[in-house]
């Protein structure tokens, strides 16, 4: 049902300004939209709300293929990469000379929790070979 609404939004959305253009201006589309509707008791709607629909789909249609034929990056809540951003701030935080207390009071702060980063620290101390 929400995908239907949707689809009527997004097509109403479209037609309208369609619909103002082959009538000759913004306030002259509208009306006649509004006068088809009202003078007919509402019947209208059952010629516009399937136009609405039609071309509410077919624009999310394209939009959903042009979506799916990007490439599928690596996304935040990922645990993957979750762990590799932990392991790589650990090492620069090595690195840099900064002690363990410091680094996972840092880590903590901005959400890490501290069985996460015990876990990237032995991951610091072993080199991971290529997964």
């Amino acid at each position: 049902m929400v995908r239907f609404l949707l689809c009527v939004a997004v097509g109403l959305c479209v037609s309208a300004p369609v619909v103002c253009f082959f009538a000759g201006g913004v306030s002259e589309g509208l009306t006649l939209m509004l006068l088809s509707i009202i003078c007919t008791a509402g019947i209208a709607l059952v010629v516009w709300v399937p136009v609405w629909w039609v071309i509410g789909w077919l624009l999310l249609a394209i939009v959903d293929l042009i979506r799916s034929k990007q490439p599928k990056e690596k996304q935040a809540g990922d645990p993957k990469l979750r762990d590799e951003v932990l392991v790589a701030y650990l090492r620069e935080a090595d690195a840099r000379g900064m002690d363990q207390q410091t680094a996972t009071s840092r880590l903590t702060s901005m959400g890490w929790s501290i069985g996460e980063i015990e876990l990237a620290r032995q991951r610091v101390k072993v080199p991971v070979l290529a997964d």
